[in-house]
C-alpha cells in the first residue's frame, strides 16, 4: 500500500502468455510473487524509480510467478501477471510497472512507463504498456530482455512492426493459444471487457472536460492487438481537477446512468442490485458487466501522497502526511477511514482482530461491521444501499472535517513547541486510530438498525408508520416472474421466453 516516505503501490492482476510457479511446487522455479516485491520494495525504496528498478532486478534473478497461475498441469493464463501502479512524493513520479515470468516458466520480463505528471492512467487486470521508445530512459525502465522470449516465440515480428509494443507482445490472446477456437473466442470477449469497460468508465468518470476521455468508445474493449480506438496508456486533465472523493466515487460505480448501468434488468432483480456472482456452470455461454465496485471486494483503499513537511524538527526529521483512505468490504458500501503511513500507531484492535474470519463472524472484526450490512443490502440493494451511502457520506464528510483540524492544530502546537517529527506523527496516528475505532463502533449498531427498518417486506419509520416494499411494475409484469401469467392450473412459476402462455381456464367452485 504505502510506506512512510510516501511511496505508494497498488496492484492488479493480468494475463499473460506465460506462466510460473513458486519453488515449493513441482515445476516451480520461481522465488517471488508480486506481494513479496511491494513489500520489499515498500521496505527499501522511496521513490518510484527504486521500487521499480529494485523489483525487476530481484524478480529477474530469482523468479516471478503469480498466485492464480495454476499448476503446470493446468495452467491459468488469465491470471498469471501483474500490473503495479507505483507513485512516489518524493519525486512526485507516477509509474505503471508491468511484470510477467519469463522463459521456460522461470526469471522474469518487465517495463514500466512514466505517467505525465498531468495525466491519469487505469489499470485493470490487464497490461497497458505498448511501445516502448528505448532511447527514452525519463519515460520507460525494461529488463534487459524484454524482448528476447517475444522474439523467440514470434510474438513480435520487427519486420512487421518495427516499434516493439509490450501488451500486444505478451498479453494472453485466447484465439492465438488456444486451439478450441470457439471456446478461445467466447474467452477473449470475455477479456476484452472484463478490463476494457473499467477503463473506459474510469476515464470518462475522472476526466469529464477530456475530449479524448469522453469520446472512447465503450465498445472498443481492451485486447493485447491494437484496435482502432484502443484506449490510451494515459489521458491528460486540468491539474488537481481528480480528488480523493472522485477516486472514493469511482471506486463505488456500477455504470450508474449509462447503458451498462448493473442495478438494470431482470439480473438485477426487483430491487437493482448490481452484484454478480459468478455462480455459473463451468460450460455455460455467456457474461455479465464486470462493475468497478465488487461483491467479493474484501477491502479497498485509496492512497493521497504528500512530500514530506520542511520543518526545523529536533530529531532531524520532517512529518510525512501522506494518507493511506482505507475501506472495508464492498467499496459501494463502506466508509473509507484516513491512516498514516508515516507513523507506527498501528490500527485500532478491531481490524487486527484473529476472531473475525470469512468463516467466522465476530463483532471483534471491523471488516464484519462492514460485510454484515452490505449482505442484508442484497435483499432490497436500492433502498438499504442508499441508506447506507447517505450515512458513509455523512461520516466521510466529518471526517475531512476532523482531519483537518487535528493536523492543523497538531503541527502548529508541535511548530510553536520546536516538537519532533517522531511525535507529530505519534499524535497523527493515534488520533487516526481513535477515528477508526469510532466509526466501526457506529457502524454496528447502524447495520443492526437496517434490519429492524427492512423487514417482513416492510420499510419501517415508528410503531405506528410502515411502508410496503413493493415490486416494480416492470418486473411484475414479466412473464418470467411468473405474477403477471399466473392461473389456477398454472403456470405457477413464469413462462419461459420461448414458449406461449396458456389459455385461463376457469375453474368452478364446489
Amino acid at each position: 500500500m504505502a510506506n512512510e516516505a510516501g511511496l505508494a503501490v497498488a496492484e492488479s492482476s493480468c494475463t499473460a502468455n506465460t506462466v510460473g510457479w513458486p519453488v515449493n511446487k513441482p515445476g516451480g522455479y520461481n522465488l517471488l510473487s508480486i506481494n513479496e516485491l511491494s513489500k520489499i520494495a515498500l521496505e527499501r525504496c522511496s521513490t518510484s524509480r527504486c521500487a521499480i528498478s529494485l523489483m525487476g532486478s530481484l524478480a529477474e534473478k530469482y523468479g516471478f510467478y503469480d498466485d492464480g497461475a495454476g499448476s503446470p498441469d493446468a495452467p491459468d493464463y488469465t491470471n498469471s501477471a501483474e500490473a503495479l501502479a507505483v507513485v512516489s512524493a518524493e519525486d512526485g513520479e507516477a509509474w505503471i510497472f508491468n511484470i510477467l515470468t519469463g522463459d521456460n516458466n522461470a526469471s522474469a520480463i518487465w517495463a514500466a512507463q512514466r505517467v505525465p505528471d498531468d495525466a491519469i492512467s487505469v489499470i485493470a487486470n490487464s497490461f497497458t504498456i505498448r511501445e516502448i521508445d528505448f532511447d527514452n530512459h525519463e519515460t520507460f525502465m525494461y529488463s534487459a530482455n524484454v524482448t528476447a522470449l517475444a522474439l523467440k516465440m514470434g510474438w513480435w515480428d520487427p519486420q512487421k512492426d518495427p516499434k516493439f509494443d509490450f501488451y500486444a507482445s505478451y498479453g494472453f490472446d485466447p484465439m492465438r493459444s488456444m486451439k478450441n477456437k470457439k471456446r478461445a473466442k467466447q474467452l477473449q470477449r470475455v477479456l476484452r471487457y472484463y478490463s476494457g469497460r473499467r477503463m473506459w468508465r474510469a476515464f470518462q468518470l475522472l476526466a469529464p472536460n477530456s475530449s479524448i476521455a469522453q469520446s472512447l468508445d465503450p465498445l472498443v474493449g481492451n485486447l493485447p492487438r491494437r484496435m482502432q480506438g484502443s484506449y490510451p496508456f494515459a489521458i491528460r486533465v486540468s491539474r488537481h481537477s481528480v480528488r480523493v472523493d472522485h477516486m472514493k466515487a469511482m471506486m463505488r460505480d456500477h455504470y450508474e446512468g449509462t447503458r451498462f448501468d448493473l442495478t438494470k434488468g431482470m439480473a438485477a432483480g426487483p430491487y437493482g442490485d448490481p452484484n454478480r456472482p459468478a455462480n455459473t456452470a463451468q460450460q455455460a455461454v455467456g457474461q455479465f458487466e464486470r462493475a468497478i465496485s465488487m461483491h467479493r471486494t474484501l477491502w479497498s483503499f485509496v492512497v493521497e501522497v504528500h512530500k514530506s513537511l520542511k520543518s526545523d524538527m529536533r530529531d532531524g526529521t520532517n512529518p510525512n502526511l501522506s494518507t493511506a483512505w482505507f475501506g472495508y468490504d464492498m467499496p459501494h458500501g463502506t466508509v473509507y477511514l484516513p491512516f498514516y503511513p508515516a507513523s507506527e500507531i498501528p490500527p485500532p484492535r478491531s481490524f487486527r482482530s484473529r476472531l473475525g474470519l470469512m468463516s467466522n463472524f465476530s463483532m471483534d472484526s471491523a471488516w464484519w461491521a462492514f460485510n454484515f450490512a452490505n449482505q442484508y443490502a442484497s435483499t432490497n440493494f436500492r433502498a438499504i444501499n442508499a441508506d447506507i451511502r447517505a450515512k458513509s457520506e455523512t461520516i466521510e464528510r466529518r471526517i475531512d472535517e476532523q482531519k483537518l483540524a487535528w493536523e492543523t492544530s497538531i503541527l502548529n502546537s508541535n511548530s510553536n513547541s520546536g516538537g519532533s517529527s517522531s511525535s507529530i506523527m505519534e499524535q497523527l496516528g493515534t488520533r487516526a486510530q481513535h477515528l477508526a475505532q469510532s466509526v466501526v463502533d457506529e457502524w454496528w449498531p447502524f447495520a443492526f438498525q437496517l434490519m429492524a427498518k427492512y423487514g417482513q417486506g416492510l420499510v419501517v419509520y415508528n410503531e405506528t408508520y410502515a411502508e410496503r416494499q413493493e415490486y416494480p411494475a416492470w418486473w411484475l409484469d414479466s412473464r418470467d416472474v411468473g405474477f403477471s401469467t399466473w392461473q389456477p392450473n398454472g403456470p405457477y412459476h413464469g413462462v419461459p421466453d420461448d414458449e406461449e402462455a396458456p389459455e385461463e381456464v376457469e375453474i368452478a367452485l364446489s
